[in-house]
């Protein structure tokens, strides 16, 4: 078979159609326009999602950087004295914004997800917990650490 020009020029230009994957016009078209507006729509808004979320997961860890616990591990009769007397040495610490010791309501809400709702904070041996959140400067952890051994022996700081 022999090719003439304008066979050689058909397989050079080949078929101006062909790549077209959705016709030019017609119900496809409009339907592919409307797909690619959702999905753009789509990445707009999950990209909104992100940078929020970023944000609020920035402010958060900035929070959580400013908050220590103090851990009470003294037998039954003693946990109220040590509890009182580490207060007391945290409100006068320099550094310390705010320190409040948690009550049993919000101990047994943070225990819930292992123990259940049921939870009888009395019948387990809980350390009472101590929460201390700390100024823009910022307390001396390990200054503060001597002074609870010295002062509340059943006192442990977990900044």
């Amino acid at each position: 078979m022999k090719l003439g020009s304008s066979s050689i020029q058909w397989l050079i230009a080949g078929d101006k159609q062909a790549d077209r994957v959705v016709p030019p016009s017609g119900f496809t078209a409009q339907l592919t326009l409307f797909a690619s507006g959702a999905m753009a729509f789509l990445a707009v808004f999950a990209l909104a999602l992100s940078l929020a979320s970023g944000r609020l997961a920035t402010r958060w860890g900035d929070e959580l950087a400013r908050t220590s616990t103090i851990r009470i591990v003294a037998p039954a009769g003693q946990r109220t004295a040590q509890t009182e007397a580490a207060l007391q040495v945290l409100k006068t610490t320099a550094g310390v914004q705010d320190a409040r010791a948690l009550t049993d309501e919000e101990q047994q809400a943070l225990l819930s997800p292992w123990f259940g709702g049921g939870l009888d904070l009395g019948s387990l041996p809980i350390p009472r917990l101590i929460e201390v959140i700390e100024n823009t400067n910022g307390f001396d952890a390990e200054g503060l650490r001597l002074r609870l051994a010295a002062e509340v022996p059943a006192a442990f700081l977990d900044d």
